[in-house]
């Protein structure tokens, strides 16, 4: 890569000291300007690129000190380099002009070669602040786009500073949190906490090159997200880690979102159902009610009309029980009252908190009905979703066209007359915090079939209400 020529700005309104400067620096590979005082300068340098003045400070028309000042106002040391020349010895001008703001003094009796180092010197040291200073921007730049959080652990002090983003991804501001380990590892959740510090102690051991794993961390409203964290050390003369320092990155949407819908998945839901359980069990009037939907004879869609075909009948009727609930039943926000997720399949499941069990259940689950009842367009395919609620009729394959479900047909999007693949509530629960407190009497095995993974949470839970 080729190298720039630097460029000097002799400042100095006598012309022959002035000739004589600019001719002896010209010769040795510099491009050299001059103007006559201050104000000339400030001007020169708003228009052309300065990397280093040398400022005269016995001028007949001009003080130098004066100059200086003026050029200081606008342009700090690091900004712009400047050496002061001048003919006189002793160390009280030479303390004047650097208390003023010079960045090197040089007196003209000293040989033209000690300018010289001293106008490399000055020009090196700036060339590296601007190096540093781009790489610091394009750093901020890469932080800032990737909007990671970052930390810097400090083992010596035992202290972590926290960035402003790392602390606002958790919900904090700026002074909510300290710079203390503790802030960090106490928010994991219980179950990723050892394994999160078991990361890091292999990496400080030196059993792998940088550490990295996933963990769920607890935001201030009390849900929890997923982060990546990623770490490295940094290690003294004697091997031993004496700081480590990394970057959090918020995952919880590739973790917890279904791909598909853009509904919450099993992951999020099992929490959200979790906490619920929690909540009602600490409070007396916290109470929360929960149902399932699958679609019958969704199997004879994808086996006819294949997967593409089911997939957006899938999104559809995400869409549709989105814009159904009230506006307070929020799809797919986390820290909302109500949560709305597929847990696989065409197996849906709605949260509701804050209900009177068993009324608003039941009214909620019925208002789900309409939304069914108009048909459902896929690439020009219009087919019913009748529902029934709780009692429905599936239909049988022979009411499927095997004629009319030939790929060429979908592709004319000819009308295909199809089976009606209706709704099933296949349960509708509530809880309170009385039926939690008082009774052991299990689910029964019907309300269970569906819900084999959830069964640890129902242990001793009784419905207060279908």
């Amino acid at each position: 890569m080729a190298t720039r020529t630097d460029t000097l700005l002799v400042i100095d309104d006598n012309p022959l000291n002035c000739g004589r400067t600019v001719g002896s620096l010209a010769q040795e590979g510099f491009e050299v300007s001059s103007v006559e005082d201050a104000r000339a300068a400030l001007k020169w340098i708003g228009k052309n690129r300065v990397d280093l003045v040398l400022l005269s400070l016995e001028m007949p028309n001009q003080n130098g000190f004066r100059a200086l000042s003026i050029l200081r106002e606008k342009y700090d040391p690091a900004q712009l380099p400047i050496i002061v020349v001048t003919n006189k010895t002793g160390s009280k001008n030479a303390v004047n002009a650097l208390n003023a703001g010079a960045n090197d003094y040089f007196t003209k009796s000293v040989d033209f070669a000690i300018l010289l180092a001293r106008i490399q010197a000055q020009l090196s040291r700036k060339h590296a602040e601007e190096a540093l200073r781009e790489s610091e921007e394009r750093y901020a730049l890469a932080v800032l786009g990737a909007n990671d959080g970052l930390w810097d652990w400090n083992f010596i002090k035992n202290e972590i500073y926290f960035s402003p983003r790392w602390k606002s991804m958790l919900g904090w501001e700026e002074n909510e949190i300290e710079n203390k380990p503790d802030e960090w590892f106490r928010r994991i959740h219980p179950d990723d906490a050892d394994r999160v510090r078991a990361d890091i102690a292999a990496h400080l051991k030196e059993q792998t090159q940088h550490y990295e794993g996933e963990y769920r961390i607890q935001h201030r409203d009390g849900h929890y997200l997923w982060m990546l964290g990623r770490g490295i050390a940094v290690r003294g003369d004697n091997g031993k880690a004496c700081r480590m320092a990394g970057s959090q990155t918020d995952i919880t949407q590739g973790k917890v979102v279904d791909v598909l819908t853009g509904l919450p998945n099993r992951v999020l839901f099992m929490d959200r159902l979790g906490r619920s359980f929690r909540r009602a069990q600490r409070s007396d009037n916290k109470s929360f009610a929960l149902i399932f939907l699958d679609l019958d004879s969704f199997k004879l869609i994808n086996d006819s009309l294949g997967h593409l075909i089911g997939d957006q009948m899938l999104v559809t009727i995400a869409g549709r029980l989105e814009t159904t609930l009230r506006s307070c039943d929020t799809i797919s926000r986390l820290g909302q009252n109500h949560t709305v997720a597929r847990l696989g399949g065409d197996e849906f499941t709605i949260l509701l908190e804050d209900v009177s069990i068993p009324n608003e259940s039941t009214t909620r689950n019925l208002s789900l009905q309409p939304a069914s009842a108009s048909p459902c367009t896929i690439r020009a395919i219009r087919r019913p979703m009748n529902s029934s609620g709780m009692r429905t009729q599936p239909c049988t394959a022979r009411k499927l066209s095997a004629r009319a479900a030939t790929k060429s047909s979908i592709r004319t999007c000819a009308p295909i007359p199809l089976p009606a693949c209706k709704w099933r509530a296949k349960c509708v629960a509530g809880w309170n915090s009385r039926s939690l407190k008082s009774t052991t009497r299990p689910l029964s095995p019907y309300k269970l079939k569906k819900f084999k993974d959830l069964k640890p949470l129902f242990a001793g839970i009784t419905p207060t209400g279908e």
